[in-house]
């Protein structure tokens, strides 16, 4: 990959907030420093007390600066996949807030005029019933009221 690419993938790793977190492959490698140089290993064999991951900025400038990352499309690859975990958590948060919705709704009859219903003051007001519409009516008089709930769970 040119230079370009890796401009580009300079560009993604600021704009997405990702420079400073562990530089992985797609297939779910991570690049570490170790003796003699760095390393290539799947996330299954990291270990923190051997291994120094190192950060997507830091590949940035191995790539741009060390003749041994030049041509290496492995790293501009997984600099141009590179997230960071703010995204996750906000992709996260968006696929639950779809998925946790809850509601349902149904239809009630209520009769304005009964004494026995506390709310009924904030009921009439909520279906615009005024004091001239209760005199017009009887005592057996129903009014049909949609009631819905829609929440996270």
């Amino acid at each position: 990959m040119n230079y370009k690419n890796l401009e580009k993938a300079k560009d993604h790793i600021i704009s997405s907030g990702a420079a400073q977190e562990i530089a992985l492959t797609s297939e779910g490698y991570v690049f570490v420093r170790r003796e003699g140089g760095i390393s290539l290993i799947p996330y299954t064999k990291f270990d923190p007390t051997k291994d120094i991951p190192i950060t997507n900025a830091e590949l940035t400038n191995l790539r741009a600066n060390d003749p041994k990352f030049g041509f290496n499309d492995k790293v501009t690859a997984s600099l141009m996949g590179a997230t960071s975990m703010k995204e996750i958590r906000d992709i996260i948060t968006q696929t639950t807030q779809r998925l946790a919705v809850q509601g349902g709704s149904a239809e009630m009859f209520i009769n304005p005029l009964s004494e026995d219903n506390p709310n009924i003051l904030g009921i009439l007001k909520d279906i615009n019933i005024t004091k001239d519409d209760l005199k017009t009516m009887d005592l057996g008089t129903l009014i049909k009221r949609k009631v819905s709930d829609k929440s996270n769970a």
